[in-house]
């Protein structure tokens, strides 16, 4: 496995393959050429590579800007970077280099980024790399710049396939007379690329061609295609050579040292890479912004015979036109990647934490596919690439809602496709590997009873959050055909699955019964059809879900709750009415408590006993807690070690950080045990940091013996998407778009008078700022803003116990809007619920002002309430 300091930021559009940077500035992981898995992608581009040459009067400096021990073929003056002269800054979706070397004479910064924006699908699907450089000449005298970008010639390859004569290259120009279209001239002679543009005639775009298998044949073939943007003062000239040829190099670094620029030829017989050179001049005290693009076009993607392509080829008809599209709006890519950062990191939000959000969704570009139908999903990790995989959608797919609710829903829908009517009462595990076309049903012997409860609560989240009641209206047959066929084979009556014996946890412990974990779930989900069933008027199909409801409740607590240990049992023995001492029942498993964390997150109350919760929390904490984090399961000390527990000691000392963070942690937030839940995480984060500090990835499995990822676990995993759960518990926001309702309980940790923070949401981004005044009267003021407009009926806002009478005043931009509010406790939490005279609708901002009143000058409550 390589190391964690290789480790990079995956540049690319969704669905698009990437390529990924890593703080040398060696090119690495490249997939862009439909070669997607781990023994497909290729490994490292070694002859890939940007360089500048600033020249003065003095003298010329060139940098090859990567850090390289050996020296640099064919080069007498060209020097790699010093680590003691750049800074590296990985901020998905873009890798930022600082050039801090006086001797070359000007300040010089750069970036490879990828224009990933939340809600623009068209941008993030971009088969793009870009690279931009900013120079400035502080000096007194002006500066000759020229920068380069080398591309090696990948066209047609994977890792275990290379064509055995490399693809041609060739120079491409496209000018542009005033306003009149383009031209477009491909230069076949070296002579060709010294033209002059005649009068009237501007170089509008200079690149080179990759040019792959074309018309396509196999998955990986196709063309590639670097460019950059002409325009008055500069000069733009080519190269076409072989890096690992001591005479093209030689002649290659020759004339970039000595003129500035290359020499506007193939210099040798083999075609191994391409370069462009862009030359212009600074003088003193310009600043200069040049962008150069790294574009492919691979339309023919097949898996086992379907024909899925990408779905950028629905917009462009090659790589040249993606690069066209993309060069004229950087400016718009980098303002909307900065905005939506900015969101995050200028917030009050922990530094580390907003940073390991926008970096934990580096997913996107490494582990997604697009079809040419629009058929969007994430794989699992890229040596087990399975699609739309359905155990794992709790945990991975809020980060997709809440960037591309689109393709998040249409996965769900994919999920809940029948090919087979005999199946109706089944869900596919997964799409396929790879795919969108090989749904995997399991066998009918196989309990989905954990699929089905999962599939309910990510519809229920996903109806709540966007406000799609067609959606629902779609998915609710189907749903309650999944859940009855689940109930319908319970026959002890105790509301709970069936579960066939001999199965397994994702931990590999052997069971023989019905698991803690799938048990919660469940029931979380018969609460979520409950809600379903009275958002479909269907009072009688929402009475019956109570009614299971109720009694699965009450069976969790009777199966499952340990008194003398204070936590719910891994499982309960199927031939036991009481799981024995020495059995592994009596495994206390990090996950436990699942369902509540997601009943939590969804709004649906306690489900089970509140004090048992708070117990199960805290006897997690003692009794899971390792140094590097938390164990998955821990066998209790007081009891006699059982018989099977040698045979699983391995499985004990394994941590699965993404599924810990996602249930157990975010659970502690909103259980008030911020501090603990937020330190757990940040603990899991640090633990595959880079070398100088720089969280990039959450580790899916963890070996706390060795304080390292453990050896079989999968790397880049999706499940890096279930920080945003810890963002949703600290924000402690729940917008429910049908119900038109706004809750308010931020959990940030300490005592915090006045905070603010981002929202997102499926409908788009939006501001939360807080502030209680000091005093003997509680006082607060409550500012959000959304960036859609929407409307909202009612408002909740948690507020101190002791608060007994409130009162409300609610301002919009078009003025003050009558509000009623009143308290109400709900479990342990005492809220005011603030109630305008009509519903607040297309309003993008709401203020409100919730201040402590005499009861006798509470206002009466309208008799409506």
């Amino acid at each position: 496995m390589e190391s964690p300091s290789y480790r990079g930021v995956p540049l690319g559009g969704m669905g698009a393959g990437s390529i990924e940077l890593s703080h040398d500035g060696v090119f690495r992981n490249i997939t862009i050429n439909n070669n997607r898995t781990t023994l497909d992608r290729i490994p490292e581009s070694p002859h890939s590579f940007a360089a500048i040459r600033l020249a003065a009067p003095q003298g010329a400096q060139t940098r090859l800007l990567q850090r390289r021990r050996a020296p640099i073929p064919g080069a007498s003056t060209a020097v790699a970077l010093d680590p003691a002269h750049y800074v590296w800054r990985p901020q998905y979706p873009r890798a930022d280099f600082q050039l801090n070397d006086p001797a070359c004479g000007a300040s010089v910064n750069w970036a490879f980024y990828s224009p990933l924006i939340p809600y623009d699908y068209e941008a993030s699907t971009l088969p793009v790399m870009l690279f931009e450089l900013h120079a400035a000449n502080s000096g007194a005298t002006p500066l000759d710049l020229s920068i380069v970008f080398n591309w090696e010639n990948l066209a047609a390859c994977t890792q275990n396939r290379r064509p055995q004569t490399p693809a041609p290259i060739v120079p491409v120009q496209t000018w542009r007379k005033g306003d009149a279209k383009v031209e477009d001239g491909e230069l076949h002679a070296p002579e060709a690329a010294g033209l002059e543009a005649g009068e009237g005639k501007l170089l509008e775009l200079f690149g080179l061609r990759f040019d792959g298998q074309t018309p396509a044949r196999a998955n990986c073939d196709g063309e590639h295609f670097i460019s950059v943007l002409g325009g008055p003062g500069v000069d733009c000239s080519y190269a076409i050579w072989d890096p690992a040829n001591e005479a093209d190099a030689r002649l290659f670094w020759k004339t970039l040292e000595e003129q500035g620029s290359l020499p506007n030829a193939a210099l040798g017989e083999s075609p191994g890479a391409g370069a462009i050179c862009l030359r212009t001049q600074l003088a003193p005290k310009e600043r200069r912004r040049i962008t150069f693009a790294l574009t492919w076009y691979c339309p023919y993607f097949h898996v086992n015979g379907a024909a899925q392509g990408n779905g950028y080829t629905n917009s462009f008809k090659s790589a040249m036109h993606v690069a066209r599209r993309c060069l004229y709006h950087t400016g718009y890519y980098l303002t909307s990647i900065r905005k939506w950062q900015h969101r995050f990191l200028d917030s009050d939000l922990p530094d580390w934490f907003a940073r390991a959000l926008i970096n934990n969704c580096a997913v996107f570009s490494s582990n997604s596919l697009y079809s040419r139908e629009g058929q969007c999903a994430l794989f699992d990790n890229a040596q087990s690439p399975e699609t739309g995989t359905l155990e794992h959608r709790l945990i991975t797919s809020l980060g997709s809602l809440l960037f591309f609710p689109r393709f998040e829903m249409s996965e769900l829908v994919l999920a809940a496709r029948l090919d087979d009517e005999r199946q109706t009462h089944r869900l596919s595990r997964r799409l396929g590997v790879l795919s969108f076309h090989e749904p995997d049903y399991h066998s009918s012997r196989v309990s989905q009873a954990e699929l089905c409860a999962i599939f309910v609560l990510c519809a229920y989240r996903d109806v709540q959050l966007t406000g799609n009641r067609a959606r629902l209206k779609d998915l609710f047959p189907r749903m309650r055909k999944l859940v009855d066929a689940v109930v319908f084979l319970d026959k002890d009556g105790d509301g709970l699955p069936e579960s066939a014996p001999g199965s397994h946890t994702c931990d590999g412990i052997p069971i023989q019964g019905l698991t803690s974990i799938s048990a919660g779930i469940w029931v979380a989900a018969i609460a979520a059809m409950e809600r379903f069933a009275l958002l479909e008027n269907d009072p009688a199909a929402a009475k019956t879900y109570r009614d299971i409801l109720w009694v699965a409740a009450v069976s969790f607590e009777r199966l499952y709750w340990d008194p003398a240990r204070e936590y719910y049992r891994l499982y309960q023995e199927i031939e036991q009415a009481e799981a024995s001492p020495a059995s592994l029942a009596s495994l206390c498993h990090a996950a436990q408590l699942s369902g509540q964390w997601y009943a939590d997150f969804l709004g649906l109350g306690s489900l089970f006993n509140r004090a048992h919760i708070t117990q199960a929390l805290d006897s997690i904490w003692k009794r899971n807690r390792r140094r590097s984090g938390l164990a998955a399961c821990a066998w209790p000390s007081e009891l006699p070690v059982p018989p099977g527990l040698a045979a699983i000691a391995p499985l004990l000392d394994t941590a699965w950080p993404s599924h810990t963070v996602a249930n157990y942690a975010a659970l502690l937030i909103y259980r008030g045990r911020e501090r603990r839940g937020l330190a757990l995480t940040e603990q899991y984060l640090r633990c595959l940091a880079d070398p100088r500090g720089i969280t990039c990835e959450l580790p899916f499995k963890w070996y706390h013996s060795l304080e390292k990822r453990h050896p079989e676990s999968a790397e880049r995993h999706a499940s890096a998407l279930a920080i945003w759960y810890i963002f949703a518990a600290l924000l402690g926001v729940q917008l429910n778009m049908v119900e038109k309702t706004l809750v308010l309980r931020p959990n940030l940790p300490g005592v915090r008078r006045a905070f603010k923070l981002p929202m997102m949401s499926p409908v788009g981004f939006g501001h939360l700022a807080f502030e209680e005044a000091g005093g003997p009267i509680y006082e607060a003021r409550i500012k959000v803003r959304f960036e859609s407009p929407i409307t909202i009926e009612r408002v909740l806002v948690a507020v101190p116990g002791d608060v007994e009478t409130i009162g409300a005043t609610c301002e919009t931009p078009l003025g003050p809007v009558q509000a009623g509010c009143m308290l109400q406790w709900r479990e342990d939490t005492q809220w005011a619920t603030i109630t305008p005279e009509r519903p607040i609708s297309g309003v993008s901002e709401l203020q409100f002002t919730l201040t402590e009143v005499e009861a006798e000058d509470y206002p009466e409550v309208p008799n409506s309430w």
